[in-house]
């Protein structure tokens, strides 16, 4: 472990300022999936035609949506009635794209002569040449999220920006926002879930990096993480109190997105909790309950409205419930009996509420079971109960059934439940990840490295393949063999032979031992990715690190941790209690490299170690040196930040 001062906050640097042609050097020449996702300039630059466009009709028998366009962007005019099938034959439609499928509804077109990608707004698909003047499903496209994420009236004019040459702030889901990868998200459909997928805003113009990856690490671009800025709050406020009911509604979802940075605007939603439109009423709670989660008020408006008797107050709460989270329990019953209600919309927006509540939604886990048979909801429904986690054990044998579905989309959207659900019994998920590489496209590959990480030591059958898996991002790989056994060994430690761990897995080459303070792979594009990747696995991994937390303290302290990075650190809050344990006595010791590491360690844990902050603040009232006074302040300062 280096000795050196912190100087770093929590998170690390955006060090991620090497170019999409570089990266290429390291994931291969073709396109990578997330890692070289296009940017809206990109997508914009490769279109012959892009237009705003409404649904005037949608046949639910044959899945055909007609549009019409309603200006021209960019090329010609589209014809006036523009036909296509939203799923592949055998697939069900996405519950997103049901939902927006109604007449009246918009997006933005995006074509060539004979390839075209459609933007919902918070969901992109993709469709193919023309048959009988109707396009086709083409395939999925889980990354063009991160090229555009928002309202589709917010895209309609930031394309015109750029195309007359201007810059636009466009939100997009994030890529090394915070220092985490998007991988987990995309991976897992965060992006279907409001207020759970993260978010950032960058500058979007015609000159732009061509792969999200670049725009969203170089400041010329990267404009700050989430939907909306704190220096938004005042404009936010005023719109707030606005005559139309959807400029309210809007204005207290991007409050609710700043979380309790918005604390001076819980006066004026609480407020609005008595609105007189259901949305605005919603939107306030779903907002407060991120804001100021412990005020009561907001889970009484919503179970309020989850019970009434007027359908447009029953359709906005089950929209909103989500928003609970982990408080979210009381509120699971009634939008597990939301999930039969008659009206589409309800009983779908209840269903993705359940899924935004995760483990809070568990006590709906009844009602969930049989939409798992559900041909439209099917793959709903086990994203619902895969954000449940283990407490959803009993979904497992439905889950393993559909592994044998003749639908390739179910058969994943299985996979990645049981993943998430994990134990022995979701074990068939890996023998089907195993019978599926050697054919596996490049997004089902990176993929499934998320889901075997989450298995953990169930997926250890996998390792013997993991090394020669053709995956551009090796990355990925090399992650996955360790979060497969992470209690084996430290990522960031040298290897005993040459491109292999201890336990069979790829490792960082020799010649570069760090990703962080101590140098290496940190100051190269390599690590910078390498650091993303880290950082994502260990937050969401979670508490399934939790016996690498005392282990790795106890090295800490006896300076057998090798040269920790400052992502590193982060093991010790899969478990908090038990580093803390053994760190904070180090605290009071009469070695002053002793009380050092421990309070580096400390600090460097963030606010997991808030129950720390006494033994810190007696340590610093003990502070021998004005150095060990200034790192026991850091330290605290980390350690207390909310």
């Amino acid at each position: 472990m280096t000795n050196a001062r912190p100087t770093l906050p929590r998170t690390l640097p955006r060090i991620l300022t090497f170019s999409a042609a570089a990266l290429l050097l390291f994931v291969g020449r073709a396109s990578a999936y997330i890692d070289l996702a296009p940017t809206l300039g990109k997508i914009i630059k490769d279109s012959k035609t892009i237009a705003l466009v409404e649904v005037t009709a949608y046949d639910r028998a044959t899945r055909t949506v007609t549009l019409k366009p309603l200006h021209t962007l960019k090329g010609a005019t589209p014809p006036a009635e523009f036909r296509h099938i939203l799923a592949r034959e055998g697939e069900a439609v996405p519950a997103q794209l049901l939902r927006w499928a109604a007449p009246g509804s918009r997006a933005v077109l995006f074509a060539t002569a004979n390839r075209a990608v459609v933007c919902v707004g918070t969901a992109w698909y993709s469709l193919k040449s023309p048959e009988n003047d109707t396009w086709k499903a083409a395939e999925d496209r889980p990354d063009l999220p991160l090229a555009y994420f928002g309202g589709v009236a917010h895209l309609d004019a930031a394309v015109a920006e750029i195309l007359a040459g201007r810059t636009a702030i466009i939100t997009t889901v994030a890529y090394g926002s915070e220092s985490e990868g998007a991988m987990f998200d995309i991976a897992l459909n965060r992006q279907s879930l409001p207020g759970v997928v993260r978010l950032e805003r960058i500058r979007a113009s015609a000159d732009m990096p061509t792969a999200m990856i670049s725009a969203s690490s170089d400041p010329q671009f990267f404009v700050g993480p989430g939907s909306v800025d704190v220096a938004d709050l005042p404009a936010l406020l005023t719109q707030l109190t606005a005559t139309d009911p959807a400029t309210r509604t809007e204005a207290a979802d991007d409050l609710g997105s700043l979380g309790r940075k918005a604390r001076p605007a819980a006066a004026a939603l609480a407020a609005a909790l008595r609105d007189a439109a259901p949305a605005v009423r919603a939107a306030a709670a779903g907002a407060l309950l991120r804001i100021t989660p412990r005020d009561p008020r907001p889970l009484e408006v919503l179970q309020a409205d989850l019970d009434s008797s007027d359908l447009a107050a029953r359709r906005a709460a089950a929209n909103a419930a989500g928003f609970a989270g982990t408080r979210g329990a009381p509120l699971a019953p009634r939008l597990a009996a939301l999930l039969k209600d008659p009206d589409e919309s309800t009983h779908m927006g209840a269903l993705q509420s359940l899924s935004m509540l995760g483990p809070a939604a568990a006590p709906a886990l009844p009602a969930l079971l049989p939409l798992l048979q559900d041909p439209e909801l099917a793959i709903d429904a086990a994203d619902a109960v895969g954000h449940i986690g283990p407490a959803a054990h009993d979904a497992l044998p439905q889950l393993t059934r559909m592994l044998a579905s003749d639908q390739r989309a179910l058969q994943w959207a299985a996979c990645r439940a049981m993943a998430q659900i994990g134990g022995p019994d979701a074990h068939p998920a890996v023998d089907f990840m195993l019978a599926a590489m050697p054919k596996a496209t490049e997004v089902e590959g990176y993929n499934l490295m998320i889901y075997l990480a989450l298995l953990g030591p169930v997926a250890q059958d996998a390792l013997p393949k993991l090394p020669t898996f053709a995956l551009k991002n090796r990355g990925l790989t090399t992650a996955t063999t360790w979060a497969i056994h992470p209690e084996k060994g430290y990522p960031w430690k040298p290897a005993p032979s040459p491109g292999f761990g201890p336990f069979g897995g790829a490792v960082a080459p020799q010649d570069s031992p760090g990703f962080g303070q101590g140098g290496g792979l940190g100051q190269n594009m390599f690590g910078s990715l390498m650091s993303l990747i880290y950082v994502s696995y260990i937050h969401n991994l979670g508490t399934r690190l939790a016996p690498v937390a005392p282990r790795l303290a106890t090295d800490i302290l006896q300076d057998t941790a090798g040269d920790v990075p400052t992502w590193g650190y982060e093991l010790l809050a899969a478990d908090p209690a038990a580093a803390m344990k053994i760190l904070t006595p180090a605290l009071h010791s009469s070695d002053a490299t002793q009380r050092e590491r421990a309070t580096v360690a400390l600090g460097y844990m963030g606010p997991a170690a808030a129950p720390a902050a006494p033994e810190l603040q007696a340590a610093l009232k003990q502070a021998p040196t004005d150095s060990e006074h200034r790192l026991l302040t850091w330290a605290l300062l980390h350690v207390t930040d909310d």
